[in-house]
């Protein structure tokens, strides 16, 4: 009705019906980037990387998992946004049957030091590079 009987040659290349929905998308992409909401991966899966982000994907596509075990943890002194760093030590066995030492830090929320805990943990490391490896120190609801 629009078109006064001419179809579809009202969209021209100036029509505003072409360009909101670019723009829009457009516009849409740069406040997620801008707000750094683009990783889904790490914001919904409960295991924390000690390498990054990019290694996640990998990692989550072609590791393994095993049982692994929590050493030992403490406080490094540290503080990011007054949340304290926790080292971690800890060991698990890879598919030779070697058994890994490996410690890595990470920023732990005030409201969940009270669940960390030593002993089991699930570890799902890379094959190929052991030092890429994933590990829930805590258990969250």
């Amino acid at each position: 009705m629009q078109s006064d009987g001419f179809g579809w040659r009202f969209l021209n290349l100036f029509s505003p019906w072409l360009w909101a929905p670019i723009l829009g998308i457009f516009i849409i992409s740069f406040l997620l980037k801008s707000i750094g909401s683009q990783d889904i991966i790490t914001e919904f899966y409960q295991l924390k990387s000690v390498h990054s982000d990019k290694e996640i994907g990998e990692l989550l596509l072609y590791g393994k998992t095993t049982e692994g075990e929590i050493i030992n943890y403490y406080q490094t002194g540290m503080y990011i946004n007054e949340q304290p760093q926790v080292r971690f030590d800890v060991h698990f066995l890879n598919d030779q049957g070697d058994l890994l030492s490996k410690r890595f830090k990470q920023i732990i929320p005030l409201t969940a030091l009270h669940e960390l805990k030593k002993g089991d943990a699930e570890v799902i490391y890379l094959p190929r590079d052991t030092d890429i490896f994933m590990i829930k120190p805590y258990q969250s609801e």
